[in-house]
């Protein structure tokens, strides 16, 4: 039947335009499927870090003062405390902390590193913990300004939290002291300078 060929021959054709219509509709709606998908993703790892970051051990040194004794002339003694704490929501174990007081500049020069050390190795601080250290070390003549001047306090930490993944900070402090008078003692506080630069710190210590 001719007529029957007809619109079979008719059907045929607009299946095949709907066919062909469909087809960016699909590509837009396989589209839309990727982004839902990534968007999801991203969300995801957003909760995950938030997670992460409310588990995660945060340790902080704080220097509280400087104190300068004067034990012969132009000869002094420098003592230093430091406070670690763990402000962070779960244990820290400190792997490696220390150290540095640089004295302060002589004329255009550098300042020069009078004393490095080593501290708090292999301490686990539960939340909310905190551990002090003192140190002293002796200024010679080459190192006590005549006059005002900044000693510089570079302090390292590195620790790990629970699930073993490593962090660090390097800080630098300082404390300006005025020795005009060669007065008998000085005590100071220690004020922050913000992270240490990279240049600063010896990686003998």
């Amino acid at each position: 039947d001719l007529q029957a060929q007809r619109e079979m021959a008719d059907w045929a054709w607009a299946l095949l335009v709907v066919s062909i219509l469909q087809i960016p509709i699909g590509v837009v709606g396989l589209g839309a499927l990727l982004v839902t998908i990534r968007q999801g993703r991203e969300a995801n790892e957003i909760s995950r870090e938030g997670m992460r970051a409310d588990l995660t051990a945060y340790p902080q040194v704080e220097p509280v003062e400087m104190a300068f004794r004067k034990v012969s002339d132009y000869i002094y003694e420098v003592h230093w405390d430091v406070c670690i704490q763990n402000y962070g929501r779960t244990p820290a174990h400190i792997t490696d902390a220390g150290c540095e007081l640089w004295s302060p500049r002589q004329t255009d020069t550098e300042p020069r590193q009078v004393a490095a050390a080593g501290y708090a190795y292999g301490i686990t601080l539960g939340v909310g913990e905190k551990i002090s250290q003192k140190f002293n070390y002796r200024l010679e003549q080459q190192d006590v300004p005549r006059g005002a001047g900044r000693f510089e306090l570079i302090i390292r930490l590195i620790w790990t939290d629970f699930r073993g993944d490593r962090s660090e900070s390097h800080r630098v402090y300082y404390a300006s002291p005025d020795f005009t008078n060669w007065p008998d003692s000085i005590v100071i506080a220690v004020q922050s300078m913000g992270p240490a630069k990279p240049d600063y710190w010896f990686e003998g210590l």
